[in-house]
């Protein structure tokens, strides 16, 4: 079931001005509220799925020390354990 998720969430996609739930702030030059930020990455064991952080200092810190199970988007493969800055790692060039 998670796979299932993790698949439809990463394959749609749709213009930001289609979402029915995006803030109509969105474009404001002020800004808009931001209440959460939510890192993913693949661990088996060891730590709970979502945790929340003190600050958005200690938010930062934690994103930029995760690490994460390789898959098949990653150069590495099998269950190789690798540094994953806020789960983004096979995403950057």
């Amino acid at each position: 079931m998670h796979d299932l998720i993790f698949i439809v969430f990463r394959i749609t996609a749709a213009p930001a001005n289609q979402s029915p739930i995006i803030h109509p702030d969105r474009e404001s030059t002020q800004g808009g509220p931001i209440e959460a930020i939510i890192f993913g990455g693949r661990r088996p064991q060891g730590v709970p799925l979502f945790y929340e952080t003190n600050s958005w200092e200690h938010g930062a810190f934690s994103g930029s020390c995760l690490k994460s199970v390789a898959t098949a988007a990653t150069e590495f493969t099998g269950k190789t354990m690798m540094h994953d800055p806020m789960a983004m790692r096979p995403f950057m060039g």
